[in-house]
C-alpha cells in the first residue's frame, strides 16, 4: 500500500441506491469529503483504477466515473481518498448481464450444459430465461 497526495486521479466506482455508509448517492459533480484518517476497506472514499477491479466491490449496477483527490492510499485493486467526485454514471445492468454471459461462455467447454442454457447464454432470449 502506498500513500499519495499528488494531483487528482480518475477511477471507477459502483453504487447501489445508497452509499455504504447509508448516505444518498450524490448527484454528478458534487464532491464528497471524508474528514479523518483513511483506511482501506474501512474509512474514506473508495474507487479502483480499473473497472474490472471495481466490479468485485459493486453493491449495485450503476458504474460511476469518479475523480479522487486529496490524500489517497493506493493498493493493488483499490484506492481510498479524502475526496471523490462522480463525473458521470450509467446504469450498467444490461452490460453486466452480457458480461456475465460472456464469462460463462468462456468456460462452457469445461462441462456439458443443457442446450437451452447454452442458447440463452449465446442469445439472451428472454423466453429461455428461468425465473427463480
Amino acid at each position: 500500500m502506498t500513500k499519495d497526495t499528488r494531483s487528482a486521479i480518475l477511477a471507477w466506482h459502483f453504487v447501489g441506491n445508497r452509499l455504504r455508509d447509508g448516505r444518498l448517492v450524490p448527484p454528478d459533480g458534487v464532491t464528497l469529503e471524508h474528514d479523518g484518517p483513511l483506511a482501506l476497506c474501512q474509512t474514506g472514499l473508495h474507487a479502483s483504477r480499473r473497472l474490472i477491479d471495481a466490479l468485485q466491490y459493486a453493491p449495485g449496477n450503476t458504474i460511476c466515473r469518479v475523480r479522487l483527490s486529496g490524500q489517497r492510499l493506493n493498493a493493488r485493486d483499490k484506492m481510498v481518498a479524502a475526496r471523490r467526485t462522480i463525473l458521470w454514471r450509467i446504469d450498467a445492468a444490461d452490460m453486466l448481464a452480457k458480461f456475465a454471459r460472456l464469462c460463462a461462455l468462456d468456460v462452457i467447454h469445461l462441462w456439458t450444459p443443457p442446450p437451452t442454457l447454452r442458447e440463452w447464454l449465446e442469445t439472451s432470449n428472454p423466453r429461455l430465461r428461468v425465473r427463480v
